[in-house]
C-alpha cells in the first residue's frame, strides 16, 4: 500500500517520537538494572560485562551518561520522553532552575549542531576560517612535537 505523502510524514514523525520515547524507558530499566546488581544475580563478573553481551552491546560509560542525563531532566522535573538523546546530553550539564525548561524547549526545535552553539557559543563563530599550511616534526626519542 503506498501512502500519501502527507500519511508518510505523519508516519515518519509518530515513530520518531516513539523511538525516542522507548529509548528513554530502555534508559531507565538499565537504571533499575544497575541499581539492582542484576550482572551479580545472572552470574556476570560485572556491570561491563553485563552490558557487553551482544544483545546489548553498550559501553558502561556511555550507559552512566544515559543514566546522568536521566536522572538531571528527573531532577527538575522536565519532560525527557521529548528529547531525543544527544541533545538532552548536551543540554542534561548545563540545566539549572532558571534555564531548564528554556533548555528543554530548544532542544526539541533546533538542531543539535543549534543548540550546541547555543549552550557552548564560541569566540570563533563568526570567523570564515582560512587555513595555512604548518609543519609539525616529532621527537623519535621522546614524541615532543615541534611546529615549524
Amino acid at each position: 500500500m503506498k501512502l500519501t505523502p502527507y500519511t508518510l510524514d505523519q508516519r515518519l514523525k509518530k515513530i520518531r517520537r516513539n523511538t525516542i520515547a522507548q529509548f528513554w524507558e530502555f534508559v531507565e530499566m538499565l537504571r533499575e538494572a544497575r541499581k539492582g546488581k542484576i550482572w551479580e544475580k545472572l552470574d556476570y563478573d560485572s556491570w561491563s560485562a553485563y552490558l557487553a553481551q551482544p544483545e546489548l552491546s553498550l559501553r558502561e560509560n556511555t550507559v552512566n551518561n544515559y543514566i546522568t542525563a536521566l536522572n538531571r531532566f528527573e531532577e527538575f522535573s522536565l519532560p525527557i520522553s521529548v528529547v531525543p538523546c544527544s541533545r538532552a546530553m548536551l543540554i542534561a550539564s548545563k540545566l539549572t532552575a532558571g534555564n531548564a525548561e528554556e533548555l528543554v524547549l530548544k532542544a526539541q526545535e533546533l538542531s543539535w549542531s543549534d543548540l550546541r552553539k547555543e549552550i557552548n557559543p564560541s569566540k570563533n563563530d563568526d570567523c570564515f576560517h582560512i587555513w595555512e599550511r604548518i609543519t609539525v616534526k616529532r621527537c623519535k626519542s621522546c614524541g615532543k612535537i615541534l611546529v615549524v
